[in-house]
């Protein structure tokens, strides 16, 4: 009879018509009534990850990701340990900043430099100035902490 009425849809199938029955026979009602269960369940960020992530931190805290993968009993994905680590135990991770040491030549030095760039001010146009970057002698840059801008491509004196 439902082919007759709708010949273009799809057969339902008996597995279909069963669950569906059987929902009704449960719960009175077919729709989906697992509003906050829904989904996949979270079984890598367990109570019981969690607290060995927790022991291995407290143990040696410099422990890198991957080496407190490798002591867990079970093993989660990276993605999984991070999250224990960011959102359950409330932890970040900690990034050295080098920076220089001043010593008290080097006031003197700058105070010079800067009298000198105020006495030849047609110098600032040339320089660009820009957000902290690491630079070695191989020539590679360190480009974590620098922000790209974009360039104005009709201002060929712009692009650096």
């Amino acid at each position: 009879m439902l082919r007759k009425r709708h010949p273009g849809m799809q057969a339902i199938s008996w597995k279909q018509i069963y669950r569906n029955v059987s929902k009704f026979e449960v719960h009175g009602c077919v729709t989906d009534r697992r509003k906050g269960s829904s989904g996949r369940r979270r079984s890598a960020r367990c109570d019981e990850n969690i607290s060995q992530v927790q022991t291995i931190i407290e143990e040696t805290p410099q422990r890198s990701i991957r080496k407190v993968l490798s002591d867990m009993n079970q093993h989660p994905s990276k993605s999984s340990a991070q999250r224990i680590l960011k959102f359950y135990l409330k932890l970040t991770p900690y990034k050295i900043s080098v920076m220089q040491h001043l010593k008290e030549s080097d006031i003197a030095s700058r105070l010079r430099f800067t009298n000198w760039v105020l006495e030849h001010d047609d110098i600032l146009e040339s320089v660009w100035f820009s957000d902290e970057a690491h630079f070695t002698l191989s020539a590679k840059v360190n480009k974590q902490n620098m922000a790209t801008v974009p360039s104005d491509r009709s201002n060929p004196q712009q692009e650096v």
